[in-house]
């Protein structure tokens, strides 16, 4: 299972090494059933896998820290408190 990520922002990634095929859904929906909320997700194929998952921090980074600008509970389907 999941450790707790009622609302919490959550990355997801996984490896492949042919076809990812639905596996960024279901973390997504395993992650949104337990009150988490998906703000990046990527995959990634075999050697590209370092450089690829390099840039995915980075744009993980950025996202939450645009989500620390926003107020208490802006995007997490609650209405923004001033």
């Amino acid at each position: 299972g999941l450790p707790p990520v009622a609302g919490r922002a959550v990355a997801t990634f996984c490896t492949y090494g042919f076809d990812p095929r639905g596996t960024l859904g279901e973390l997504r929906a395993g992650v949104e059933a337990a009150g988490g909320q998906v703000v990046a997700e990527a995959s990634f194929r075999g050697r590209s896998a370092v450089g690829a998952a390099a840039s995915f921090a980075v744009t993980v980074r950025m996202k939450l820290a645009a989500r620390a600008d926003q107020p208490a509970g802006a995007g997490l389907g609650q209405p923004a408190t001033a």
